[in-house]
C-alpha cells in the first residue's frame, strides 16, 4: 500500500516535470509513517501496561512486606519476619475472581495494592456487595479460623496485588502472638460497625420511600 503511494507520487510529479517535488513527496511520506509507527508502539506499551498485567508471582523483600502490611507492624521483628517468609504474593487483573463462595479456606490474604469486592447473592440470584476492601485490609480469615467453606465470593476491581498466607500458620501466629489477636479484633470491629452504619443508611432511606408515599 505505501509502495503504491509512492509510485502514484512520483508518476504525479514525474508528469509535471518537477523532480524536486518527487523527492519532497516521497521523503515526507516517509516520514509520516515513521511518525505513525512511533506513535502506535508507544500507545500499545503504555495500554499493555494498564490492560495486559500478568498474573505472576511477584517476589518481595521480607522488610518490604513489614512495611507494606499494618498486620506485621503489631508483631515481634522475629515474628513478623517470620511470617513475611510465609507470604506469596501474586498480581492479578481486574475482575478476576480470587475466592468462590463454598470453596474451603486454606488461606488468608492480605492486599498489598488494589481494591476488592465481597459479593454474594440473595434469594433472587442478584449480586449483593457486602464491602469494598483496599490496601492493608485482609481477607479470607474467617472461614481458615472456623475451619468451614468460604461464605462469600471475592473479586478485583483494579489490578491488585495479594499477598497470601496458609491458613495454618496464620491460626499459629494467633496463637502465639496476642498483639495479632488484637489487631485482628480491631479488624473485626470495625468492619462490624461498617455493617451497622450501612443498616442504618438502609433503613432510613426505606422510612423516607414510605413517608414519601
Amino acid at each position: 500500500m505505501a509502495l503504491a503511494t509512492v509510485r502514484v507520487l512520483e508518476l504525479a510529479c514525474f508528469v509535471t516535470g518537477s523532480q524536486v517535488l518527487v523527492w519532497v513527496y516521497v521523503n515526507f511520506f516517509f516520514f509520516l509513517s515513521f511518525l505513525s509507527t512511533l506513535w502506535f508502539k508507544h500507545l500499545f506499551g503504555y495500554l499493555s501496561s494498564i490492560y495486559l498485567l500478568p498474573m505472576e508471582a511477584r517476589s518481595f523483600d521480607t522488610n518490604e512486606l513489614i512495611r507494606m502490611t499494618p498486620f506485621f507492624a503489631e508483631l515481634s521483628p522475629e515474628a513478623a519476619k517470620q511470617a513475611a517468609s510465609q507470604i506469596v504474593t501474586r498480581r492479578h487483573p481486574a475482575n478476576q475472581v480470587i475466592l468462590l463462595e463454598n470453596d474451603w479456606g486454606n488461606s488468608v490474604y492480605f492486599i498489598l495494592e488494589g481494591w476488592v469486592k465481597i459479593r454474594t447473592y440473595n434469594l433472587d440470584g442478584k449480586e449483593v456487595t457486602l464491602n469494598i476492601l483496599g490496601k492493608d485490609e485482609i481477607f479470607g480469615e474467617m472461614s481458615s479460623l472456623e475451619e468451614i467453606p468460604r461464605s462469600t465470593d471475592v473479586i478485583t476491581l483494579v489490578p491488585t496485588v495479594i499477598g497470601n498466607m496458609p491458613a495454618q500458620h496464620f491460626v499459629k501466629l494467633l496463637h502465639t502472638e496476642p498483639r495479632a489477636g488484637l489487631y485482628l479484633a480491631r479488624l473485626m470491629a470495625k468492619r462490624l460497625r461498617q455493617v451497622n452504619r450501612r443498616l442504618r443508611l438502609r433503613e432510613s432511606d426505606s422510612q423516607s420511600r414510605v413517608a414519601a408515599i
